[in-house]
């Protein structure tokens, strides 16, 4: 019987690992996602042209 508790106990701290980790594999491309345009806000759109005044 304890056996049996010990496992279904063990299944919901799996689970809930398991979400959790799903969460923060969803937030994290987000973060990147904003640090890139950031990025892409400050070199790319202050000079519109990447290209100009390069031969």
């Amino acid at each position: 019987m304890a056996i049996k508790f010990g496992l279904v106990i063990f299944m919901l701290l799996a689970g809930m690992a398991f979400w959790i980790l799903i969460f923060l594999a969803s937030l994290i491309p987000g973060w990147i996602g904003l640090n890139l345009k950031e990025y892409l806000e400050e070199n790319v759109l202050k000079n519109k042209n990447p290209f100009e005044g390069r031969d």
